[in-house]
């Protein structure tokens, strides 16, 4: 049971925790300390220009993607569903 009433979805999570045994409270101290020392301090972001095959492969990938996003759309067909609304709601109209 937990030490203070809580209610609502709080309560319902605090109880799951309780029942699984997952303690609320997790203190590192000393070893959080000494991990946060020994890690590098984070830097300036490294960029570099791309080479020549490597802005080769981008622009054929972009152009892939662009074609295919272009073919698709010049050879879709339309939907059977999107054909048939306009129908549907003008002879359910005309019903009412």
């Amino acid at each position: 049971m937990p030490s203070t009433p809580t209610g609502g979805l709080r309560g319902l999570w605090a109880d799951i925790a309780d029942d699984l045994d997952i303690p609320r409270n997790i203190t590192l101290g000393a070893a959080q300390h000494s991990l946060a020392e020994q890690l590098p301090l984070r830097t300036a972001g490294h960029s570099r220009d791309l080479d020549r095959d490597e802005k080769r492969g981008l622009w054929v990938f972009l152009g892939l993607l662009g074609g295919s996003w272009l073919l698709g759309g010049a050879l879709a067909t339309g939907s059977a569903f999107a054909e048939d609304a306009p129908a549907k709601q003008t002879s359910e109209a005309h019903k009412a």
